[in-house]
């Protein structure tokens, strides 16, 4: 039998040969870079329009996922290509080969391929059952050091506040360190019967049991809202020594930046000015923009960061030494300038774990590419991570883009208590200035409406006019602006309100009555109201700086007759700020 001639097949032998040329580690070395805003205006600024990688070949990796994808590529082809993609690096392979490897999954029988081998460590996991049944004998041993997931099926049988309280006593009684999650949870039950002074001492108890027996999420969620109790009751003292042994466990935590800050005010109220100084430095260094830095700098307001002063910045179109990483972006690149959106998106979030580890110039550039691709919100993330790396970052270039004025002419300029930068503030939160963000919710649009909702301020306004940024625009700030009037002008409880809904803002008044706005607004029970709150407060500072700095007057507030919140910020945005944590 004579061979079958090389002419026949469609694909050259070097296709299988590791393709070492085509993106060579060195080229990392030396990333190529330009000015911030320079690349942030101008979408055709590429590594691949630089030339820091071939397009053609760049073209060709794309031609051969586009045959896999639609079976035009033979099967053994199809399996080639996915062995190599599991075994052999990406910039020595494909930047495509997530695809591959993705969209594979469904011909790997057909292919006669195995699976990649999975281990799920069973034996050490607690299911529902034997967590249950190691409650109900109270085998409390087996519980210790139990994840939240694992000890959830226990709090779901905790039914009512006097549940919950008959639960706490006989933990107490037994005084047995459990899941510092178990313990948390059951604390947190009885705060649903707050005030009441008996509740408020058995869950204490169990925060503080908590904190002594954990070094988890629980242990840190516990010795939190334990810390700002006390700060609640005037125990500064004591708040301190709580706070300061709380587990950081990592930097995207919730509570990380707020312990800090409340250490902060422990300090101040103790006027120990050494712990002040340096929690006020680490606050700001760790998180340059935030709500709870801009309260640490009351006479200065963000004026410690130099940012008017800053230069643009530098931006870097690859990683330093992530040479698959490198290769991956280059493929990104192809992808935006063939207006294939959907596939950038997915390998972004892809390699977005492995970029926001790199430089912080690199990660600038990764946030453009985030923002070509329409994912708003990790566009701000990721810009966020670079400048609390890199304070130097921080720049009016980089701020105006980070608060953008998209929109803005559609919002109404009248308005009978809150600005035209206020309503940007919020659209900027609730859909990062993507017209289609939808919610599981069914809130929709710019400001994130239920069309029930809506229909309150316009009766005979349709689902698709809801997706319309004008009508969306229009109604949400009627609504928020209601919401200011009903909350006798308090901005803080107006936001709470439009976030988690008037009705639940009204049982946390009654469950918390605290004076001290901020401390009310970080106990509340909800994480996303806690963040929703104090984000848009940080946006609504930073875009007054940034597009209206010369008007202090007339802030929030507007000073019509009728607006219930007018004597409230009379005197601007700073004095508002540094009563947040004051006692009226």
């Amino acid at each position: 039998m004579s061979r079958p001639s090389r002419a026949r097949s469609r694909y050259p032998l070097w296709l299988f040969a590791p393709l070492i040329s085509l993106w060579p580690s060195a080229a990392m070395e030396s990333p190529t870079s330009l000015r911030f805003s320079e690349i942030y205006k101008n979408e055709s600024l590429t590594g691949l329009t630089l030339g820091i990688n071939s397009r053609t070949e760049i073209e060709q990796q794309y031609q051969y996922w586009s045959e896999f994808r639609n079976n035009e590529m033979p099967q053994e082809r199809q399996k080639i290509w996915m062995d190599r993609c599991r075994a052999i690096p990406i910039h020595n392979s494909s930047p495509f080969c997530p695809f591959f490897i993705k969209e594979g999954k469904t011909k790997a029988k057909e292919l006669g391929l195995t699976s990649l081998p999975t281990s799920f460590g069973v034996a050490s996991h607690l299911t529902s059952a034997e967590a249950l049944t190691a409650w109900k004998s109270q085998h409390w041993a087996v519980l210790a050091g139990r994840t939240k997931q694992e000890v959830q099926p226990i709090l779901n049988t905790i039914r009512s506040p006097q549940s919950a309280l008959n639960t706490a006593d006989l933990i107490l009684k037994r005084s047995q360190c459990i899941s510092s999650s178990l313990l948390f949870g059951v604390g947190f039950k009885l705060e649903s019967a707050f005030p009441n002074v008996a509740y408020r001492t058995k869950a204490e108890a169990l925060y503080q049991m908590a904190l002594s027996c954990g070094n988890d999420e629980g242990a840190e969620a516990a010795g939190y809202r334990l810390g700002l109790f006390k700060i609640w009751q005037g125990r500064y003292d004591e708040a301190e020594t709580i706070l300061s042994k709380i587990p950081d466990l990592a930097r995207a935590s919730d509570y990380r930046m707020r312990i800090g800050y409340w250490r902060y005010y422990c300090a101040t109220q103790n006027k120990n000015e050494v712990l002040k100084a340096q929690l006020r430095a680490w606050v700001t260094h760790e998180y340059p923009l935030s709500f709870h830095s801009l309260l640490m700098h009351p006479s200065k307001f963000g004026s410690d960061l130099q940012w008017k002063q800053a230069q643009d910045p530098e931006v870097f179109f690859r990683p330093v030494s992530n040479a698959d990483l490198g290769a991956s972006t280059a493929a990104i690149e192809y992808l935006l300038g063939r207006g294939d959106q959907r596939s950038a998106r997915s390998l972004l979030f892809t390699y977005q774990q492995e970029a926001i580890k790199e430089a912080p110039q690199f990660r600038l550039y990764w946030a453009i590419l985030l923002k070509r691709a329409g994912v708003y919100s990790e566009n701000f993330r990721f810009m966020a991570s670079a400048f609390r790396e890199n304070p130097s970052l921080i720049s009016r270039p980089t701020l105006e883009i980070l608060y953008p004025t998209q929109f803005l002419e559609y919002v109404p300029a009248v308005q009978s208590h809150l600005d035209r930068f206020f309503t940007l503030s919020i659209i900027r939160q609730e859909s990062a200035f993507d017209p289609n963000a939808a919610s599981p919710a069914r809130a929709m649009g710019l400001m994130q409406l239920q069309l029930p909702t809506a229909r309150n301020y316009d009766k005979r306004v349709s689902i698709q006019q809801l997706w319309e940024p004008e009508t969306n625009i229009r109604i949400g700030s009627k609504y928020i602006n209601r919401l200011v009037e009903s909350e006798r002008g308090s901005i803080e409880l107006a936001l709470a309100a439009y976030n988690a809904g008037p009705g639940r803002i009204r049982q946390w008044k009654a469950r918390y009555p605290i004076t001290n706005r901020l401390l009310f607004i970080d106990l509340l029970p909800a994480r996303e109201t806690r963040e929703y709150v104090s984000s848009i407060l940080r946006n609504y500072f930073w875009y007054i700086k940034l597009y209206s700095p010369n008007e202090p007057i007339r802030t929030i507030a507007n000073d019509g007759k009728n607006s219930a919140s007018a004597g409230l910020l009379k005197e601007g945005l700073e004095p508002y700020l540094r009563s947040m944590t004051s006692d009226p």
